[in-house]
């Protein structure tokens, strides 16, 4: 009877081993692979890498969707062992990785050549490595620090405005501010997100900058800023030049009608933009650039989501 239940017990090890060992995500990751036109031992490398991006975090369903869409346009497997290893870096070093995730997976669905999407997601992880240090860098200062994901999100924010080349001091000295004024991480990643989205859209950077100044000194909540980002879409749809814009912006900023729709009636622009991070296309609110308006120029964007 012992020997039985040794036997049975021995049996159910065998069998969550191997369900552990290799669960159903990498065990299609591994289909994905056998299927493909590689050459074999870039499958057994290709394989290696993918579930070492699997053990170091990264969700095995991401890694599943990376493949797939992989091995269909890879020659020897090479670049996609490059993008994995690339988003394995981003998450041993504790920076947002959904970011890198979404730059490959999009840059793959839109059949951009694999070595751009290389190129592109290194340079994302570092920018967002140099936007981690800055922020790691205010919150030493005072700035108020918020949970893991806030810090996420704001670190994310910093590198898609160094990707538009704002530069460190600009994002600095609006983080200083932020100190000054006890404004929030969150707030922070809004109004930084704001002034990306601007010099997006053509403005000045001291004019971008100098707005989101004058925001903050006014006390605008994140929701403000967003709602800026709509009036001035709202400004560019009806075609005015970059100094009435920047004139309007200011003159409803003075009387406290930024967001109120007041242009809405003054041939100023139609339409509707969602605020917020819900932006699609090459640009929108709250979403200008990295892995939702493009890669470095590449036009790899289309969307973004943060997680």
């Amino acid at each position: 009877m012992k020997i039985k239940i040794l036997l049975v017990m021995l049996g159910l090890l065998l069998v969550y081993g191997i369900s552990a060992a290799e669960p159903r995500d990498l065990a299609e990751i591994r289909t994905a692979i056998d299927k493909s036109a590689l050459p074999g031992e870039s499958k057994t490398t290709l394989f290696k890498r993918a579930s070492e991006a699997v053990s170091a975090g990264i969700p095995a369903s991401d890694v599943s969707v990376i493949i797939s869409r992989g091995v269909l346009k890879s020659k020897d497997g090479k670049a996609l062992e490059e993008t994995l290893g690339a988003a394995i870096t981003a998450k041993e070093k504790g920076l947002p990785v959904r970011p890198v995730l979404d730059r490959i997976e999009q840059g793959l669905a839109k059949g951009v050549p694999p070595e751009r999407i290389v190129a592109a997601t290194k340079q994302l992880v570092v920018k967002l490595s140099t936007a981690d240090a800055i922020v790691s860098n205010l919150g030493k200062s005072g700035l108020k620090a918020g949970e893991q994901k806030e810090k996420g999100l704001a670190v994310h924010s910093v590198a898609r405005a160094l990707e538009k080349s704002i530069p460190e001091d600009v994002i600095n000295n609006l983080g200083q501010k932020s100190i000054t004024k006890g404004a929030s991480l969150s707030r922070l990643s809004a109004t930084i997100d704001t002034m990306a989205f601007f010099v997006e859209m053509g403005m000045n950077l001291d004019q971008a900058s100098g707005l989101m100044m004058k925001a903050m000194d006014k006390g605008y909540s994140e929701g403000e800023m967003f709602m800026m980002q709509k009036d001035m879409s709202d400004m560019m749809r009806g075609k005015s030049n970059m100094n009435d814009v920047m004139k309007n912006m200011d003159t409803m900023m003075n009387r406290g009608t930024m967001g109120s729709g007041a242009m809405g009636g003054k041939g100023m622009g139609g339409g509707s933009t969602s605020p917020g991070a819900h932006g699609s296309g090459s640009s929108g609110p709250g979403n200008p650039g990295m892995g939702g308006s493009g890669m470095g120029g590449s036009g790899m964007g289309g969307g973004h989501r943060h997680k």
